[in-house]
C-alpha cells in the first residue's frame, strides 16, 4: 500500500497537560467546518473518566487537508478539564491507546498519557467487559458517524479491545527529572 502524505485529510491537533507534564494528540476530519468531530473528542475525553489524571486542554490546532502549516483556533475545547484522578509520575508515562483500521485498510490510534493502569497488574489489553472506563471511550469511537476518520479520509473500525503500557520516552524523562 503506497504511503498517504501526512495532510491527505484535515488534523485536529489538541494539546492537554496535567501536573506532570504535556502532551497532545491528532484526531482527523473530513469535514472541519461541521465541528461535529471536536463534539465527539470531548464525549471521548469525559468517558475516560478517573482513570486518567486531572488534564486541561491547552490548545487547539487545524491543519486543512493539503495544507503545510497547521493553525491555532478558538474552540468548544479549550480548557475542557478531564480526568479525576491525581496520579503519581508514574502514571504520566502511562497511556491509552485505542486502535483500528480504515476500511481502506489503514492504521489509525489515537493514546491519552497519564492513564492510571494500578488496578490490573500486568495487564496491558482490556475488553470492553473488564475496565468501564477504557469502554466507555470506546464505545464513543465505535458509536462517532463521520468523526474519527484514518488518514485515507475513511470511516475507522475500531478495534474491540484496548491497549495500555508505559512509553518508554516519558518513563526516562521521568527518571532524568
Amino acid at each position: 500500500m503506497p504511503a498517504l502524505p501526512p495532510n491527505n485529510t484535515a488534523v485536529w491537533r489538541i494539546s492537554y497537560s496535567n501536573v506532570y507534564g504535556q502532551h497532545q494528540f491528532d484526531v482527523r476530519d473530513a469535514d472541519p467546518a461541521q465541528g461535529d468531530t471536536l463534539g465527539l473528542v470531548a464525549d471521548f475525553l469525559t468517558a475516560l473518566g478517573d482513570r486518567v489524571i486531572a488534564s486541561t486542554v491547552t490548545g487547539v490546532t487545524l491543519q486543512e487537508a493539503g495544507a503545510q502549516v497547521s493553525m491555532p483556533q478558538q474552540t468548544t475545547l479549550d480548557g475542557m478539564t478531564f480526568g479525576a484522578n491525581n496520579g503519581t509520575p508514574e502514571d504520566d508515562a502511562s497511556f491509552v491507546s485505542f486502535t483500528g483500521r480504515s476500511i481502506g485498510g489503514r492504521r489509525t490510534r489515537i493514546t491519552i498519557f497519564g492513564f492510571a493502569n494500578d488496578q490490573y497488574g500486568n495487564n496491558f489489553r482490556f475488553t470492553p467487559g473488564e475496565d468501564g472506563a477504557p469502554a466507555a471511550a470506546l464505545a464513543v469511537l465505535q458509536n462517532a458517524a463521520g468523526g474519527f476518520i484514518a488518514i485515507d479520509g475513511q470511516p475507522v473500525v475500531w478495534n474491540n479491545y484496548v491497549n495500555a503500557g508505559v512509553n518508554a520516552y516519558w518513563q526516562r524523562r521521568k527518571r532524568r527529572g
